[in-house]
């Protein structure tokens, strides 16, 4: 099983997002530092990769083996939704600030935004169907 948490705790530094994993060979945990205050987490159906979207405008992809930052994306504004298809290629954002209310799509392999469409306010939850 493997899974994620958010620290909730930020000194206005450091902001922890800590992935687990828990199996009969070895847990291990993992604090993967973020920008600012982490306001969404996805994991991947595999477990193998965590997105996170946090409020300094970042998407970042984590390698959720060794907790290292992978790539990291920026939004026009605070991330406050983030998910992952289900095959792990496209990553989606929602965000929301001022005239910044946007859901983008990401590509997961290169960090290229594929697609942005403007909102009429804050995205507060993003989707993806089964098949992408």
């Amino acid at each position: 099983m493997r899974g994620y948490e958010k620290l909730t705790e930020n000194d206005g530094t450091k902001v922890e997002l800590r992935a687990v994993a828990l199996s009969k060979e070895e847990p291990w945990v993992h604090k993967m530092q973020c920008g600012d205050r982490v306001r969404s987490v996805a994991l991947s159906s595999d477990g193998a990769t965590i997105v996170s979207g946090d409020s300094s405008n970042t998407v970042t992809l984590w390698d959720a083996a060794t907790g290292e930052k992978r790539r990291e994306m920026q939004c026009g504004g605070e991330v406050l939704s983030v998910a992952l298809s289900s095959d792990g290629a496209i990553i989606v954002s929602g965000d929301g600030y001022e005239d910044s209310n946007k859901v983008t799509l990401w590509d997961a392999a290169t960090g290229e935004m594929r697609r942005e469409m403007q909102c009429g306010g804050e995205v507060m939850s993003v989707a993806l169907s089964s098949d992408g």
